[in-house]
């Protein structure tokens, strides 16, 4: 699939348009290159209690070129529940460059690069409210910027995070808020907790996140 002069490659939401909401899952995306006009992002999105579900997008690339200026937290980000399922219903800048996912369980990202706009610093990905979430050789190209953070997450649990082998240079590959358990990042060699994540001071980061280099379970 080759798509131009978009302005959300894709869009992936469940509503709550007629209450009580339905389903959404099951859904495989794949060999896509897309080139992006706007600030927005691929989004995946549920509401509250109905996460979508069993998602799978692989092999992507996407060029975006338009950075996102003053990008929104994650938690300013409105829900819209009940709103007209379309990309600028959660506002015309989204906290990420590459993907926006809340309200969702069972998520794949696999072979995905984004080649960044100039001037670009959201992450890669931000996401909220997730739960087997896995993003595997995903995220900026090498060489077209550097980033605080590659991936932000909040409320997030049993997530696996294994790099580009070319990654994007940032201050931090992960920034972690609210509650999160279970996180793993693999990496080809051991490397300090705190030297590759960020959170709020006094966060026990041992208990919630571990390096996986080769050889080690």
């Amino acid at each position: 699939i080759t798509m131009r002069s978009v302005q959300t490659p894709t869009f992936i939401r469940l509503g709550d348009r007629r209450q009580p909401a339905g389903s959404l899952s099951q859904v495989m995306i794949s060999d896509v290159i897309a080139t992006s006009e706007s600030g927005m992002c691929n989004i995946i999105a549920g509401i509250p209690g109905a996460p979508v579900e069993g998602v799978r997008i692989h092999h992507m690339l996407m060029i975006a070129h338009a950075a996102g200026e003053e990008p929104p937290h994650l938690e300013d980000v409105p829900e819209n529940t009940q709103g007209y399922p379309e990309n600028r219903m959660f506002g015309n800048i989204l906290p990420a460059g590459g993907f926006f996912i809340r309200h969702a369980r069972d998520v794949q990202l696999q072979d995905i690069t984004v080649r960044a706009a100039s001037g670009e610093t959201r992450p890669f990905l931000a996401a909220e409210d997730v739960s087997m979430l896995s993003v595997t050789r995903s995220g900026y190209m090498a060489g077209e910027g550097a980033y605080a953070r590659m991936f932000q997450l909040r409320d997030a649990a049993d997530v696996v995070i294994t790099p580009p082998l070319f990654p994007a240079a940032s201050e931090k590959l992960l920034a972690l808020e609210g509650k999160a358990s279970d996180i793993r990042v693999y990496l080809d060699k051991r490397v300090p907790v705190r030297d590759l994540i960020s959170a709020a001071p006094g966060t026990a980061l041992k208990d919630m996140v571990r390096i996986v280099a080769p050889g080690k379970p």
